[in-house]
């Protein structure tokens, strides 16, 4: 049992550090940075509640390091915000092809200035069709997590155990 566990444990790892390039902190409120998603060259995606100002917006990179950034849009209703960064050089996500379903493990990765990538394991609990959420929006697929989401984490990436996005 104990080589299942330590496999286990370093493909965890290697999930985590196949995806962590691409997550980047958000620095875009005051006293608490937020993570993002390297979208697409040059587009990061994070949750609009972290977007306090739309203005001075810096994002630190995975290396160390800090570039500029825009807020192209956001939709409230949603929580999502689109940022741009022109001067972004690090990797953009991988994204899985695999269906996600309830019982699947998950990662939620985060970005920190101090501690740099976060993460956090738990289950997908549930998965539905469209979904109305409490702000009003409309999302092609609700997925619930069962997990402990840390402090800063907010507009971070779900991933797989092969280490790409769950969109």
């Amino acid at each position: 049992m104990e080589n299942a566990l330590v496999a286990l444990s370093n493909e965890l790892a290697a999930a985590v550090d196949h995806a962590a390039s691409s997550i980047v902190t958000v620095n875009a409120r005051p006293r608490m940075a937020s993570s993002g998603v390297h979208w697409r060259p040059g587009v990061i995606v994070t949750a609009e509640h972290t977007v306090k100002h739309e203005e001075e917006i810096t994002l630190a990179i995975p290396g160390g390091g800090s570039v500029p950034a825009t807020l192209v849009g956001r939709d409230p209703g949603t929580d999502l915000a689109v940022l741009k960064a022109d001067n972004l050089k690090n990797p953009v996500a991988d994204f899985a092809e695999d269906k996600v379903q309830p019982g699947n493990l998950a990662l939620v990765l985060g970005r920190s200035a101090d501690s740099g990538v976060n993460a956090t394991m738990g289950v997908i609990s549930a998965v539905s069709g469209s979904w109305r959420t409490w702000r009003g929006g409309m999302i092609d697929q609700y997925i619930r997590l069962d997990l402990t989401l840390f402090p800063g984490s907010s507009g971070g990436a779900v991933i797989n155990t092969q280490g790409k996005c769950w969109a």
